[in-house]
């Protein structure tokens, strides 16, 4: 079991600058990554209970066409920004791990 020191203040004060911007760029990029995350999954939920609703349309007495028309359309649109969330997540924020 290898234990790992602590550094002391006076090698906290001696890093350069570049290493302490670094690390604060390195924990932005986790909070976007975690945002995006959190938009990923917000799509996710909208696009099911979406679904849910469409499908009782279907069902609906009366039946509305426009109703259903609409619902199909907010759903495509939904998926389309699930998939665009999806690439710029494996493309920009394959290195910001959390």
């Amino acid at each position: 079991m290898a234990t790992e020191t602590k550094p002391t203040y006076l090698q906290l004060i001696s890093q350069d600058e570049k290493t302490v911007q670094k690390e604060s760029l390195k924990l932005k990029a986790q909070e976007a990554g975690l945002e995006l995350n959190r938009q990923i999954f917000n799509l996710t939920v909208k696009i099911s209970q979406k679904e849910a609703e469409l499908a009782k349309l279907q069902r609906q007495i009366p039946y509305s066409v426009a109703a259903e028309y609409a619902a199909t359309v907010e759903i495509a649109q939904y998926n389309e920004q699930l998939e665009f969330a999806k690439a710029i997540k494996e493309e920009r924020f394959a290195d910001a791990s959390i």
